[in-house]
């Protein structure tokens, strides 16, 4: 189980702040307890969608309906083999790339959250259909570790700027998530010791808003 801060915020109904000022910090034992924690944080209603995502097991693990979206046909077989019969039987594999991404996310409707990359703001199509199978109030949280993710959730943070389906998502929260040793290492780094420090996880988090009788934005 993550370790958050007390203090942490609940998600927000409306956009609010900017990336530069994190608003909450993990520390977590990796990808799978990254996504562990998110689960717990969120309580997600309905089935959740894991796009191109590092620690995806953790979500037929908790119990939830699991739609496993990937590249990579061996990484699959791989991560599905550590999971118990049961964890597996939660879960509808589909392999994709940058164009048929879209097109596979186009048959779902009603998911509660869709945990992804963002590999899959890179997808023709893809961050469209992906809200478009968003229940109202689903959640999207993209992950991030490198500074190439970084400007695609700060990018995505502007929904006016994005347009497209992108205006039906109220930006919730952003956190930064990382190991302890990464911790540790980067004081080192910063007392002047030569440390090699990792990485870590950004996250962006969005809810699609609702909608009153008559199709009006709630």
């Amino acid at each position: 189980m993550p370790n958050r801060n007390s203090s942490k915020p609940p998600l927000a109904v409306n956009r609010y702040g900017g990336l530069d000022v994190p608003l909450s910090v993990w520390t977590v034992n990796g990808a799978t307890d990254l996504v562990a924690g998110l689960l717990v944080e969120i309580a997600p209603t309905g089935p959740v969608a894991a796009i191109d995502l590092p620690g995806w097991t953790a979500i037929p693990i908790s119990g939830r309906c699991t739609r496993a979206y990937s590249r990579s046909r061996a990484a699959s077989a791989r991560e599905l083999a550590t999971l118990s019969d049961a964890a597996r039987q939660r879960v509808a594999h589909h392999l994709v790339n940058r164009t048929t991404l879209a097109g596979k996310l186009r048959s779902e409707r009603g998911l509660g959250m869709v945990c992804t990359s963002s590999w899959l703001l890179h997808c023709t199509g893809g961050l469209d259909a992906a809200i478009s199978a968003l229940r109202p109030d689903g959640v999207l949280a993209v992950l991030g570790r490198t500074d190439e993710d970084a400007v695609d959730i700060a990018t995505l943070v502007d929904t006016d700027a994005t347009g497209g389906q992108a205006s039906a998502l109220d930006f919730a929260a952003y956190l930064v998530a990382t190991a302890p040793e990464t911790l540790d290492a980067a004081v080192q780094a910063a007392e002047g010791e030569q440390v090699e420090v990792e990485r870590h996880w950004a996250v962006g988090v969005w809810c699609k808003r609702a909608q009153r009788s008559g199709g009006a934005r709630a």
